[in-house]
Formats: C-alpha cells, structure tokens, sequence
C-alpha cells in the first residue's frame, strides 16, 4: 500500500467541511494557548475540530484533543472519558510536510503510552508529560494512519477502501502501518479500525508463513483473500456491506454490520429495486444504544446457506434477504425467529425496520410477513408494524400465485386466524370455517355472507303498482302506439354488434328509433327471443339490464 497522507478522509453530516472557495464573513474568534513547561518552545496553540473536519479522520476528531505546538507539529490527547474505558492509553502525533506554498500532506502517528492511569484524574500536565516522555526517537514504535481516500487507483489500499466503504463511511475507518513512512512511499497494511463498529483487524504471521489479517473479535477468523469471487458471490448476494472470513481449517464465515439499509428508490417501480442504500450517520445513531455492532454468520460446508446464532442476528439476516426479494430464505429463515419473551432493544428495532417493507405487495411478501407473526411472539406484548388482519386478506387473494416454499400450513393459518375474524371480515371467518372442516375431515361448514350494500333508489327496490291502478295517464297510455320490428335471433360478435347500435339509439317502451320497445323487451324476459353473446347466456338477463336503460 502507499502511505499517502494528506486530506484524510471526507466529513459526513452535519459535520461536514466547508465548501473553502466560498468567502466567510469575519467573525470573532478565540485563541488557545498554553505551555505546560518551562520553555518557550513548550507553547500551544488549541486547534477546534470543526478546523480539521474534511483533513483528519472523523473516528479521530470525536476521540482526541489538538495542540499545535510553536514547530508547527500537532499532538491529539485522548478524552479523559475516553481513557478510562480502553485498556490502552495513546497519543496523536501529526506533522506537515509542505510542498510549495499551498500544498501540504501531513503525517498522522498514533503512538501508545506505556502505562494507562487506573483513575478519571489525569490534568493536562500529565497528558503533556507522558508525551514528552516518550521523546522523539525514530524507532519509537506506533502506527502510521493511511490515506484511504486519496489512493491511487488500482492499488492494494484503493481496493480495500472500496471494501470497506460499504461497511462504514471511510471518516470512520482508520487503516494503520507499523511501518514510519513519509508520504508516497510503500508500507505495510498491519492494522484496520472501525471504531463504531467495534471491529479489528490486525496483521499475524500464520503458521503456513502467509500474513492475514486476523480479526479482533472472532478469534480464529481471518480476512479472506477471495471477498466476491467463486461460490463467495451467493452468500453475499443481499449483502454489499459482508466480509468474508476464513479460518486457517477452511472455515468461512461472514461478518455483517448490524447496520440499517434502505431500498433505492427508483421511481414508480421503486419496490422492485434490490439496490441497498445506506444510512451510515443515521445507523451510528441507532448503534450507540445497540449492544451488537456486527453478526457472524457460519457459513454451511456446502457453501449454500448461513447459520444464525442469536434472534437479533436472525432478525437482520430476515431484513437484508428481505430487502434483496428473496422470499424462500425469508421464510426458511423465519423459523430461526421463534421467541415466546420480551424482545430485547435490538430485536424490537429491527423487527419495526421490517415495518418499512409493508409497501411491498409480492404474493410471497404477505406470506413471509404472516410466518414471522407465527414463530416471533414477543411475550405476547409485540405489536406488529402491519396489520395482521390486513395481510391475511392479501395472502388469501393471491393464494394462487403464492411459491411453494412460502405456503402457510393449516395449523399456521388456524393460528393466524385466531381472533382476526369479525363481522365485516367475513372472507377471514369463512376461511377459518373451511380450514377446521378440513382438519376435522367434515363435509359441511358454516357460511357467513357479506352484508347487502344498502343503495339509495336501488331499481330493483321500486315497488312500481302503476299497472294495477286505474290511471289511464299514467303507464298504460304509453301503450296507445306501439311499434315493434322483431330483430333475428344472433350471437357472439354480432349481438354485442346490434347491442352498441340499439343502446346508442336508445331504447324506449313505444318502440324508438329501432322499433323495438315493449315488445322487444317482453320476449326477452320470456326467453322466446334468442339474443346471446356467449353461448350459455339467459336472454332473460339480458332483457333485466336493458330494462335499467330505459328513460
């Protein structure tokens, strides 16, 4: 790799640098300065993050301190809060190398402290002691952070900081070499931090001779060579931001960020795009309450699945599968999610970013959405991001068109149904009915029909007794003239033909512009008169629609 130093890594967020072609008005400002020692040369000058946000590291700014000393130099001191958590205590020291007037790269050394104070009281005193009693020796041993994202192209960094973007905003990855080079020259890659992930990676020597990089938090597990290529690519199908892990016996594993994607959205058909966006400013927030950072995944010796360990890692695999449309995992998965208690912070939390795929309305969707309401209970407590009632419906309408590996069985949907059926709900109550004269072997069942729409001056509503009066103004005198020209009895194509002809002319009970009428209507009702347009069609109901088009 090439230890290229200068600008760092890019900001992300609200802290993100400022555009520095634009003017800034003046504004007031305050000066730091302080010297611990006894000399002159001792002063420091306080240098705000906000100053190196874009230059430096953000994983670097949250964590450390900067003094700029009178050679120009700085040294970033950790956060007491921050010392008293780590077993290791250490010290930044940066120095500029210009090139020109306006150009400069800086070279970043984090070096460790010999001992850790056991207690929060360390002054600034201490901090500056213990750093200038490490001296400034060359052989002083530390590590060299490395220029992600400034690297050249086609190198061994560039394409580990392409791999490790999509796990972490590169702000937030810091790539070490125990090697003391100045910018540009070649080193060695010994160590890579994701601080808000918690994950390690450091360089051994393996006892076959060959240097991989070993994680931190699964012992036994190193970086695998091959990441994407051969029967890697299906594991990681759904998971751009996986690392694939091996152990020295062969053993893969794959490791994931305990990270939050979206889907793309592209449009109209945006519930169709399988392409993850990732939110990675959003997720350190989410991450800071989680007890979890990251999920290893065994992987089976057949290469063709991945085990899970725990219901939260379940959980996320069940969202990433669930996010690239692969519904047969899904439901296979769903069986590792069976919990009858209280699901802890991280559980509840993916289970509501499940929630955020309720949009789509796959046939296989509803069903996967059904199977994980069987198997994860929650204590009873768990409310789920959709509507279970809701679902059911969906998943009967598409039945037919539901895959054979995502079918409910008929005890998953008796236990669905339990409780979910109600007055309005009637296709719900006749499945349920069905499902148990199934399972009991019965020949009959129990029917609920829907109630009748109420419908205001519905036609067939109208009691009409104008016939049966005495008013000779009324219907009856509609019958003076009648005219009727009886048309040939036809079928198919030429009756929907003679139809869109009489309705275009409309119809009336004298006779109208066909002459067809009352008497035309009356053979109908009477089935003599043979107008069909299937075959197997009643003139009779013919003759009861065009009755409704009568002024």
């Amino acid at each position: 790799a090439t230890g290229t130093l200068a600008k760092l890594a890019c900001a992300e967020g609200k802290g993100a640098a400022r555009d520095m072609r634009r003017p800034t008005a003046s504004q007031h400002s305050l000066i730091i300065t302080r010297n611990l020692g006894t000399e002159k040369r001792d002063e420091q000058t306080h240098v705000p993050p906000h100053t190196l946000r874009g230059l430096l590291p953000d994983a670097l700014l949250d964590d450390y301190v900067f003094w700029q000393g009178a050679d120009q130099t700085m040294v970033g001191y950790q956060h007491l809060a921050l010392r008293s958590r780590l077993q290791t205590a250490s010290v930044l020291r940066i120095s500029i190398h210009r090139s020109g007037h306006s150009q400069a790269s800086a070279k970043v050394r984090r070096i460790t402290l010999t001992s850790v104070p056991t207690s929060d009281d360390v002054t600034a005193e201490q901090q500056w002691g213990e750093d200038k009693s490490l001296g400034d020796s060359p052989e002083q041993e530390g590590l060299t952070l490395l220029d992600l994202v400034h690297a050249p192209r086609g190198s061994l960094l560039a394409h580990l900081a392409s791999l490790l973007s999509q796990l972490d905003a590169l702000s937030h990855v810091l790539v070490w070499s125990r090697d003391d080079v100045a910018p540009g020259e070649e080193c060695s890659i010994d160590v890579i931090e994701l601080p808000r992930l918690q994950l390690t990676l450091q360089a051994k020597v393996c006892p076959d001779g060959v240097i991989r990089l070993q994680s931190g938090s699964h012992a036994g597990m190193y970086l695998a060579a091959s990441q994407r290529g051969g029967g890697n690519a299906s594991l990681l199908r759904g998971m751009p931001h996986g690392l694939v892990l091996e152990s020295l016996e062969g053993d893969l594993a794959v490791l994931a960020p305990a990270c939050l994607p979206v889907r793309q959205s592209t449009g109209e058909l945006g519930f169709l795009c399988t392409r993850l966006q990732f939110q990675h400013s959003e997720d350190a927030r989410r991450l800071a309450g989680m007890s979890v950072r990251q999920f290893l995944y065994p992987v089976h010796l057949s290469e063709g699945m991945l085990f899970t360990q725990t219901l939260a890692s379940a959980l996320n695999l069940v969202l990433l599968r669930f996010l690239n449309r692969q519904y047969a995992d899904v439901f296979r998965l769903a069986q590792c999610c069976v919990s009858d208690t209280e699901l802890s912070p991280d559980e509840a939390l993916l289970v509501r970013q499940l929630g955020m795929l309720s949009a789509d309305f796959s046939p296989d969707a509803h069903a996967c959405r059904l199977k994980l309401c069987t198997v994860v209970a929650g204590g009873g407590e768990l409310e789920w991001p959709w509507d279970v009632s809701i679902e059911m419906l969906h998943y009967l309408s598409k039945l037919s068109y539901v895959s054979a590996p995502c079918r409910l069985t008929v005890e998953e949907e008796l236990s669905l149904l339990q409780g979910q059926c109600s007055d309005i709900n009637y296709k719900l109550c006749n499945r349920q009915q069905y499902l148990r004269a199934r399972a009991d072997c019965s020949a009959t069942m129990l029917i609920k029909y829907p109630h009748r729409p109420e419908l205001a001056e519905e036609f067939d509503a109208v009691i009409d007794r104008s016939a049966l009066g005495n008013d000779t103004d009324g219907i009856l005198s509609k019958f003076d003239n009648v005219s009727y020209r009886r048309p040939p009895e036809t079928a198919g194509t030429e009756a929907i033909k003679a139809l869109n002809k009489w309705i275009g002319h409309g119809l009336k009970l004298r006779g109208g512009r066909d002459e067809l009428g009352f008497l035309f209507l009356y053979e109908l009702m009477t089935t003599t008169l043979g107008i069909r347009i299937l075959s197997h069609d009643s003139p009779h109901t013919l003759g009861a629609l065009l009755i409704r088009l009568l002024p």
